[in-house]
């Protein structure tokens, strides 16, 4: 084999895989997990929960949440990621890494999504 055909043979296989690699993580989605079967079990895998937001706390460099299904879960996020205006009541979709802090399961999340805001009465 000369090194033109190894060239090609390289670049073609490499393509493919990109391609492949590609298809693949569009199509991987992480199921939906119930706030109550959150345990210290799942810390480290990726886990999504829809839920309330209860409560929310601003530090220097976190946002601390609690959301509730059927049962509170603390979520935390790192300052810098996107951060919406988001307040007690609304229904959100939380997408990240289950944790455990101080012997509790906890969410560090990656993405949040506000699904809808509560309408508050201006009067």
């Amino acid at each position: 084999m000369n090194e033109t055909s190894l060239l090609r043979t390289a670049l073609v296989t490499g393509i493919i895989g990109l391609v492949a690699l590609y298809i693949i993580s569009r199509h991987s989605t992480i199921p939906e997990t119930h706030t109550y079967e959150i345990t210290n079990s799942h810390a480290g895998k990726d886990v999504r929960i829809r839920g309330t937001l209860q409560s929310i706390r601003e530090t220097d460099k976190l946002l601390i949440l609690q959301v509730s299904e059927e049962k509170q879960v603390t979520v935390i996020q790192f300052k810098g990621k996107s951060k919406q205006n988001l307040s007690a009541g609304d229904k959100i979709l939380v997408t990240g890494t289950a944790e455990t802090y101080k012997g509790n399961p906890q969410i560090i999340a990656e993405e949040i999504k506000q699904e809808s805001q509560q309408k508050k009465d201006d009067k």
